[in-house]
């Protein structure tokens, strides 16, 4: 609203020469200004499109560790199910909490160039002597 009235930053400096009682003007573009007011909308921008960034980061963050929370509530419920004797039901059970948590999930806050690339993970809880 200022700029409006004052007009701050003026795009065009103008140049006024007098000689011999003969006026000229001139118009020439304010370079130094024009170079500020590019940077400061490029600065705002990027500012605008980190925040952005971040909180669909945040968001993505807070998805996946729900998810985990849920996992892990739910094989304690599993497990105690499934009780203590029966050993290859708790190691398939086991298998499937550790697949669950480390395995790449598309929560759709994240683009999905990067999430459809396998893991490479060779869990064998079968082989572990208990």
């Amino acid at each position: 609203m200022l700029s409006t009235y004052f007009n701050w930053f003026s795009p065009k400096l103008r140049l006024e020469n007098s000689i011999d009682g003969v006026s000229t003007i001139k118009e020439i573009i304010n370079i130094p200004v024009l170079l500020t007011k590019i940077v400061l909308v490029s600065i705002f921008a990027f500012f605008i499109v980190f925040c952005f960034r971040q909180y669909s980061i945040y968001k993505h963050l807070a998805f996946v560790n729900q998810q985990r929370k849920t996992a892990f509530d739910s094989y304690l419920l599993f497990h105690a199910a499934i009780g203590e004797k029966d050993t290859e039901a708790t190691k398939s059970l086991l298998m499937s909490l550790a697949k669950t948590i480390h395995e790449t999930i598309n929560s759709g806050f994240l683009s999905s160039k990067g999430l459809n690339q396998p893991l490479v993970q060779n869990i064998d809880l079968g082989k572990i002597q208990s």
